[in-house]
């Protein structure tokens, strides 16, 4: 049902897309392509060290440290998956 009333908004919006995110995120678009992926993807990952804390206003948060013997240029794009992952596991902040 949800696919029904995307494929009408995908059609409708395309035409004024380009002014929209001008008059909402206030960016100028000279050229897009629309891209339609498959966001299947089936990850297996390990954090090296993951604390979930409650601090003294009883606001949790997890806090995950990542140890690393050498730079890895693809730290950031690693990070914000584990992010991801661990805010859509466990709801709260991560840090």
């Amino acid at each position: 049902m949800a696919h029904e009333y995307d494929k009408i908004i995908k059609e409708n919006i395309l035409p004024s897309i380009t002014t929209l995110l001008e008059k909402t995120i206030g960016v100028q678009i000279v050229k897009f392509e629309v891209i339609f992926p498959e966001l299947t993807y089936t990850v297996d990952k390990e954090a090296d060290f993951i604390l979930l804390a409650t601090d003294v206003h009883g606001i949790q948060k997890l806090y995950h440290i990542e140890f690393q013997v050498k730079n890895d240029p693809n730290m950031l794009a690693r990070m914000l998956v584990y992010h991801a992952l661990l805010y859509h596991i466990y709801r709260v902040p991560v840090e």
